[in-house]
């Protein structure tokens, strides 16, 4: 937060009275290019935070990269990138 500086916050959808909504640091249409080589071990170094899912892990280093996605029952699913 910095006093006297605004921020501009832009929702895909109608949000209604009383519905939790989410930010996402590299899972937007406008994240600078975050999209692709920047996921949660970057947000983590980065912002000191894990962000709830999804989440995206990019191990370059390994050459993999997955989401990890939960479903409507709690299960926590994997979807492999290329």
């Amino acid at each position: 937060f910095t006093p006297g500086v605004n921020h501009q916050v832009t929702a895909r959808r109608d949000i209604q009275p009383g519905e939790q909504i989410h930010n996402s640091y590299n899972m937007c249409d406008e994240c600078g290019g975050r999209r692709d080589g920047y996921g949660t071990p970057e947000i983590f170094r980065d912002y000191g935070f894990v962000e709830n899912f999804p989440q995206r892990w990019d191990l370059d280093d390994l050459g993999l990269m997955f989401d990890l996605l939960e479903s409507d029952d709690g299960t926590i699913l994997v979807s492999w990138n290329q």
